[in-house]
């Protein structure tokens, strides 16, 4: 049997996730770039796994000091669905989700970017 992972503290009052490594590079690249200092970066392993990171991330610590969750994914499926399918995950686990695309939830923030394809 594994041995349990620490859980890796949010440190910072806004949290910004994307599917994978590329996303997390680059969105901590530009979040350096501009020099702010507020935002923790990290990656969701795709989107199978958005479910297991949301519900991770109601009981880290530091997760009560997040006012705002950015998630961004591909839209593989469209633009809608994918903004649907984030929705509900956000809405079974408890956390605010944004009546629209492009919309940011009221309470702890919660928003969905979809990065155009390459």
């Amino acid at each position: 049997m594994p041995l349990p992972q620490p859980t890796k503290p949010l440190t910072q009052p806004r949290v910004l996730i994307g599917e994978g490594w590329d996303e997390v590079n680059f969105f901590a690249a530009l979040v350096a770039g501009l020099n702010l200092t507020d935002i923790q970066v990290e990656e969701y392993g795709g989107k199978s796994n958005l479910s297991k990171y949301l519900k991770e991330f109601q009981v880290r610590p530091g997760h009560q000091s997040v006012i705002a969750l950015g998630i961004t994914g591909d839209a593989d499926g469209g633009v809608v669905q994918a903004f649907q399918s984030v929705s509900t995950l956000l809405t079974n686990n408890n956390l605010p989700a944004p009546a629209a695309a492009g919309q940011i939830a009221a309470g702890p923030a919660a928003g969905r970017g979809v990065p155009p394809a390459r």
